[in-house]
């Protein structure tokens, strides 16, 4: 029953470095989590392997997706991510998510007004602890977690206003 769990870093390069590095990281001490990368539109795998040299030989459990991205979601369990919107449409396929906060920089977490359901992590060795104290939680408490998640992520884009296009346009 291995975990899966994609990964969506942000477009620039130094994002990608280190949600990628996070996951070789844990692959080094665990081999429970499957790691699916997402690149960026912006990115692309050579760039990385260009730039860093640990990318070119990645552990067993670490794929780079040439899926859709629905099918990528399907096939998840978790997301793991810094900034990055794409955890919104995750949180709609279902797909629980991982933010990684190492307490350095700012907080770019587009869901950082709702902790409900969403785990945060400081660490590879924090993330198989904090997915066991999920899976221990009863399941009327995970529910209403990730409902009012899903219901969170529902909202967060505004329906678009053709009317007031049009106007704006017209201006």
């Amino acid at each position: 029953n291995k975990i899966n769990c994609i990964v969506f870093p942000q477009g620039p390069i130094s994002e990608c470095k280190i949600l990628f590095n996070f996951s070789i990281d844990y692959c080094k001490i665990s081999n429970d989590i499957h790691f699916i990368w997402r690149l960026h539109p912006d990115t692309n795998l050579s760039k990385l392997k260009k730039y860093y040299n640990n990318f070119k030989n990645l552990p067993k459990n670490i794929t780079i997706s040439n899926k859709s991205l629905n099918k990528d979601l399907i096939n998840s369990d978790y997301a793991l991510y810094r900034g990055s919107a794409a955890v919104i449409m995750a949180v709609n396929f279902n797909v629980q998510p991982i933010y990684l906060d190492y307490g350095i920089d700012i907080n770019i977490d587009p869901l950082y007004e709702i902790n409900e359901w969403k785990i945060k992590i400081n660490n590879s060795k924090d993330l198989l602890n904090k997915i066991k104290t999920y899976k221990n939680k009863k399941n009327f408490q995970l529910n209403f977690e990730r409902k009012k998640m899903i219901n969170y992520c529902k909202n967060y884009y505004s329906k678009i206003k053709i009317n007031e296009i049009i106007n704006l346009i017209k201006k």
